[in-house]
């Protein structure tokens, strides 16, 4: 759900100055949720076997989409658990921001512009690498070293929680270059796609 949700969803929930923020935080629990798998998955494979990783993580799998489709709402007007000033405080920072509805998307131009080639790629190299890793290290593991499986799955997720605290530190570190007005909004988002 991440994926497909968040773009459209930071937009009308985030202040300009946190977006950042909050996205790559959102979109790190994709990888601190394979951390968790990874690691757990070795474990669960020891006792009581493998078939319990599907029926666990599925089930998590279940109740977090009720919890999401229940208390995620399209806008802060329409969510009723958030508090009064809260809300204000949403609405005004996003008030100041230009929010003109009639725009079309222009796909020949965007065809031709390397900045939106350097983010496909980069997006198909880190989705690659993540499903890579995710899948072929714990084999590569269990071939070169004969590891248990709950070593094997600590091992493996050894990269995962790497990446999921560079995520969380690096849009911290963005946000404040943003917010402190040291670098540009779109030298931030440069920099830091060229370091990912």
């Amino acid at each position: 759900m991440n994926f497909s949700a968040l773009p459209a969803f930071w937009p009308r929930w985030a202040p300009p100055l946190e977006r950042t923020q909050l996205s790559t935080i959102g979109l790190s629990g994709t990888t601190m949720g394979n951390f968790i798998v990874v690691i757990g998955g070795g474990f669960l494979c020891e006792s009581p076997g493998w078939p319990s990783i599907f029926y666990i993580f599925g089930g998590i799998g279940c109740v977090f989409s009720i919890i999401w489709f229940s208390v995620v709402h399209d806008d802060p007007m329409k969510h009723p658990f958030i508090s009064d000033s809260e809300r204000e405080y949403i609405i005004s920072s996003l008030a100041e921001q230009d929010s003109s509805t009639s725009w079309s998307l222009p796909l020949k131009a965007m065809i031709k512009t390397l900045a939106i080639w350097a983010i496909i790629i980069t997006n198909i190299c880190q989705f690659w690498l993540i499903s890579n890793l995710t899948t072929s290290l714990p084999i590569l593991l269990d071939n070169m070293f004969d590891l248990n499986f709950g070593k094997n799955g600590f091992l493996s997720a050894l990269p995962l929680i790497t990446s999921w605290i560079s995520m969380t530190l690096g849009s911290k570190i963005a946000g404040f270059l943003q917010s402190k007005k040291v670098l540009r909004l779109i030298t931030v988002q440069k920099l830091f796609t060229f370091l990912c």
